[in-house]
């Protein structure tokens, strides 16, 4: 079972993701600042984490650190920024690769350049998933899973 996590504040950008992932049935996550992502990490075991640099409470770069630290067969790391935010640009893209990330994405990106830098065992795998529904009073820091059954 693939199991991605997504931490990006920006819903869009999510709905964006699962939406392409709904025909290949992965588990996908969202979390929706770093408290929420470090929470969800330390409990979960992961294929794949796609973590936007520029977001709330725990920044990307103190994330991808730290899940270098947890996990022994750490997962696939995507960093994300925007490319055109002159406080997170390319240095931080840089820098997000020097210390652990697989690859980097700046924003805006179109799917076929996320899908290539997704390593082949999460792009082609075709497993089924439980629905656990989540539920959260407080959005904003909140880690979800989303329905792709439909």
């Amino acid at each position: 079972m693939q199991k991605i996590l997504i931490v990006d504040a920006n819903i869009i950008t999510y709905d964006f993701i699962v939406n392409q992932l709904r025909p290949k049935q992965h588990m996908v996550f969202s979390a929706l600042d770093g408290a929420a992502a470090l929470e969800f990490i330390e409990h979960h075991t992961l294929n794949c984490v796609i973590v936007d640099l520029n977001i709330e409470y725990i920044n990307g770069l103190e994330i991808i650190n730290l899940v270098q630290k947890w996990y022994a067969q750490r997962p696939w790391i995507i960093a994300t920024c925007q490319k055109n935010n002159p406080n997170s640009g390319y240095p931080w893209l840089d820098l997000a690769t020097s210390i652990g990330a697989d690859e980097i994405l700046a924003k805006p990106y179109c799917m076929e350049q996320l899908w290539d830098l997704l390593p082949t065992s999460i792009t082609k795998a075709q497993n089924h998933y439980e629905n656990i529904p989540a539920h959260s009073e407080q959005v904003h820091r909140s880690v979800f899973q989303t329905d792709l059954s439909v």
